[in-house]
């Protein structure tokens, strides 16, 4: 008994681990610059499988597993961003999957003949669901899979990305049911055909959803061949983010941005000089440190300020717009009542002229 239950374990480790290399697979990754997005419509019948062969107990291990393994692996490089990245992202995701395993295994409980479509449809619930709220985490959502597959994804004009991942899903749930029902290696293309000569409908159903989508695909591309075209310098000042911080004091620190800041327009002059006909400017996210608006309206810190007022002088002296990825901190009295709103105005320091705003369009990263 105890030497079945290890081999049986052993396998389920196995499966786990293939699931966790195809998933990791089908998106770009070190080995393979755009992934190989076929490989996710398979990619979850060893998860499906694993379930209908698990006690409801252990499901939350497998799944903890699984979500621990899958995401480490797709998410390899937060921990180039920092060790813990990694480590949190891993953790989350140990407990959704730990939490989700269960409930697909109770799906086939309740429903033993068509329980994969219930598991289909929980799995369908799970990846629209963690993409919102606080953790919201849309890396890994198996339609971005297909992101080369232009065909494929022009449903997403209907249905969004969901509509592309519950296409790509489907097959993994129904052919793990058809693969469980086989006792040995040796029973698999016979019960397999067998299932599907039981299960045709919702397989027919499919097939022609597929069928209609990359018709829809191929015909609904617009040809933007002579629309305008606009030419876009894109900024990347390859500096270690990390430095700053590890600067011993706030001086330092900034003196760290100010480099950075120079750098970035060093390399903005460099483009706008070679292409004058430049449309827009864009630096990667947060090139620009300091806290633009709190600096602007706050003045708290007059050595920030002083450096927020030398990206607008820069900016006041171009011909073209700047896109800058920037953290947007505000003090807003309807969240903390307990703020002093005339803080907001009390005046400056010295004179200073703003460039006028629409030349700087900031992205949000954060609101607190």
């Amino acid at each position: 008994m105890m030497v079945r239950a290890a081999r049986d374990s052993l396998v389920n480790f196995i499966a786990l681990i293939i699931a966790s290399i195809l998933f990791a697979a089908s998106f770009p990754n070190l080995l393979f610059q755009n992934g190989l997005p076929l490989l996710a419509w398979i990619a979850y019948i060893p998860v499906f499988w694993v379930i209908r062969r698990s006690s409801f107990g252990l499901c939350f291990f497998w799944g903890a597993f699984y979500g621990y393994a899958a995401y480490g692996l797709f998410n390899y490089w937060l921990s180039v961003f920092h060790p813990l990245a990694g480590l949190i992202v891993g953790s989350i995701y140990l407990v959704y999957l730990a939490l989700l395993f269960p409930l697909l295994r109770l799906a086939v409980l309740a429903f033993p003949r068509r329980g994969y479509i219930v598991q289909w449809l929980f799995w369908m619930a799970f990846e629209y669901l963690r993409c919102q709220g606080f953790l919201a985490y849309s890396y890994g959502v198996t339609g971005y899979s297909q992101w080369s597959l232009l065909p494929v994804i022009q449903i997403a004009d209907i249905a969004g990305v969901w509509g592309v991942s519950a296409l790509v899903v489907f097959p993994s749930a129904v052919l793990a049911a058809a693969l469980s029902e086989a006792g040995t290696w040796r029973d698999v293309k016979r019960t397999v055909l067998a299932f599907f000569r039981r299960e045709w409908l919702p397989s027919l159903i499919w097939l022609v959803l597929l069928v209609a989508s990359l018709v829809y695909g191929f015909v609904s591309p617009i040809d933007y061949s002579g629309k305008r075209r606009f030419k876009v310098a894109l900024i990347q000042h390859n500096t270690d983010p990390w430095i700053p911080s590890r600067a011993p004091n706030q001086m330092q620190e900034l003196e760290e941005y100010r480099n950075d800041f120079r750098i970035l327009c060093r390399l903005s002059d460099e483009a706008l000089a070679l292409h004058p006909d430049t449309d827009l400017v864009v630096w990667s996210e947060t090139a620009f440190v300091p806290r633009i608006y709190w600096h602007m309206t706050i003045r708290d810190d007059p050595n920030s300020w002083a450096l927020v007022k030398e990206l607008f002088d820069y900016l006041d002296k171009k011909g073209v717009p700047f896109v800058i990825g920037n953290d947007d901190a505000r003090r807003d009295p309807s969240i903390n009542p307990k703020w002093d709103h005339r803080v907001a105005s009390r005046p400056s320091t010295g004179s200073s002229t703003l460039c006028p705003l629409p030349r700087i369009f900031p992205m949000k990263n954060s609101s607190p």
